[in-house]
């Protein structure tokens, strides 16, 4: 219950309404050591952008999700709820985050990347960047194979890796090899 006063002088104070007002919790979580307190909400208020920088080694932090979705700050609060941090890990290790990678490199900007095992792409289609998305060309970061390899797929001509082996086997693509053909495309791009 909040209370409305009217206050006529330094001493004089007066009720002039009482009305329930709901308030509403916002809990965060955030998966690093970091921690970042509950905000607590007048009912359709809407929460700010927490001012906490995030950080976690070999991850980017791309923003917050409630439940299954990423949160929209423009979003009136309801009800008590809970952030989580989602995270991306810079670690390549299976042929789905490699592709993710390829796929979305822009997230990737500015960030150290490791390729942690040898990956075959076996017969997975890729296609090279087109006008529409030209992402690949702008990668703006670190891509260390450390002594991994990238072997398999099947590649339009002109992508970053394309299936050149002798009467069409896959070939290996090494760190050397990845970076001179990333340097072509973007040239290209």
């Amino acid at each position: 219950v909040m209370e409305r006063t009217c206050y006529c002088g330094a001493t004089d104070r007066k009720v002039i309404a009482k009305e329930d007002v709901k308030t509403h919790t916002v809990h965060f979580t955030t998966n690093t050591e970091t921690s970042i307190d509950s905000v607590e909400l007048l009912d359709g208020e809407k929460l700010q952008v927490p001012s906490q920088v995030l950080t976690k080694s070999d991850y980017i932090f791309l923003g917050w999700k409630c439940g299954n979705d990423f949160f929209d700050f423009d979003t009136p609060i309801r009800s008590d709820i809970t952030l989580e941090a989602v995270w991306l890990t810079t670690k390549i290790s299976t042929k789905e985050e490699l592709l993710f990678f390829k796929g979305n490199i822009e997230l990737f900007n500015g960030y150290y990347v490791t390729l942690e095992n040898d990956i075959d792409l076996g017969d997975t289609v890729i296609g090279s960047p087109t006008a529409s998305n030209k992402t690949l060309a702008t990668f703006n970061g670190i891509f260390d194979g450390q002594n991994h390899s990238i072997k398999g797929g099947i590649y339009e001509v002109g992508g970053l890796f394309q299936n050149l082996g002798e009467n069409g086997a896959p070939i290996v693509i090494t760190q050397s090899e990845f970076m001179r053909r990333y340097r072509e495309m973007s040239v290209l791009g």
